[in-house]
């Protein structure tokens, strides 16, 4: 039967809900829409706090002291996370629909589980964008290209360096040498002045080389709609100057076939004075 074109407020929010009709929404569905939308920045908040302490501890190489503690609150974010996953899939109206298309926040639970993949807290802040209501498609996978650019070229670098930094025979020893891998690898350039040697380095790079290709293809599609979306809208006002200048031709045209009808009834009109003029001389001439 496919899905409703009018989508509710839940629909925007939290992806698309099957809706069958158009009745008002249930107490349950109005629970779920306050849910949402009181916590979709709280957690993106959280996502956010989470790279920052992830950053100090990868750039700021802290005590064993200062680590506990960073792990503490990475701990504690990962249970935060839990919580509201496990609140929003209660409360959602379409439980086995819900489950079945936020694959994406099942991950952001269950991947941090193992410390090596707690990176993934850094994708959260791309839920805002995935619930937003965007009027274009075109500015919403610009937004998404540029956040996941974003995080590529921040979270790749601090994510090699954890794994590469202090590994006998790597190369990767700072942020710049893990930056300028990942602008290399990204872009497919590859110098091979910089490669990494373990294992988790080398899952990392593959997956930057994904991306690489994956940002490329969106990056040449956006341009390419763009031009021709420009080339569409330069015919479009061609063609409307042509329909503009045909139309007050036609007009013109109009005018002209007015005058030209005004000047044969004029002229018919002429002849059939003159023709009852001369009618008249005849009789006259012959009366005489």
């Amino acid at each position: 039967m496919g899905f409703v074109s009018v989508q509710t407020r839940s629909q925007k929010l939290f992806s698309l809900q099957p809706r069958h009709n158009l009745q008002p929404q249930t107490a349950q569905e109005m629970r779920f829409d306050r849910w949402t939308q009181r916590t979709e920045w709280p957690m993106t908040i959280l996502s956010i706090i989470f790279l920052a302490v992830y950053s100090y501890q990868v750039l700021g190489r802290p005590s064993a002291k200062m680590e506990e503690i960073a792990n503490l609150i990475q701990n504690i974010l990962w249970v935060l996370f839990a919580i509201h996953y496990a609140c929003t899939f209660a409360l959602a109206p379409h439980k086995k629909y819900w489950f079945a298309h936020h694959f994406f926040d099942l991950l952001v639970v269950i991947l941090p589980f193992f410390r090596p993949l707690r990176i993934v807290f850094a994708l959260a802040p791309l839920r805002v964008l995935h619930h937003a209501n965007s009027t274009s498609f075109r500015l919403t996978v610009l937004a998404y290209t540029l956040c996941i650019s974003l995080i590529v070229f921040y979270v790749g670098p601090l994510a090699m360096l954890e794994a590469e930094r202090g590994v006998k025979g790597s190369t990767i020893q700072t942020f710049g040498d893990a930056l300028w891998w990942t602008m290399t690898t990204v872009t497919a350039v590859g110098y091979g002045d910089y490669a990494p040697v373990t294992h988790r380095g080398r899952v990392i790079a593959v997956i930057l080389m994904f991306c690489g290709v994956a940002l490329v293809g969106v990056i040449s599609a956006l341009l390419s709609s763009w031009i021709i979306d420009e080339e569409n809208v330069g015919k479009e006002r061609e063609n409307r100057l042509m329909r503009e200048r045909v139309r007050k031709l036609q007009a013109h045209l109009g005018r002209i076939d007015l005058s030209l009808s005004q000047i044969s009834s004029t002229l018919q009109q002429a002849q059939q004075s003159a023709h009852t003029g001369q009618s008249h001389l005849d009789e006259s001439d012959l009366k005489a």
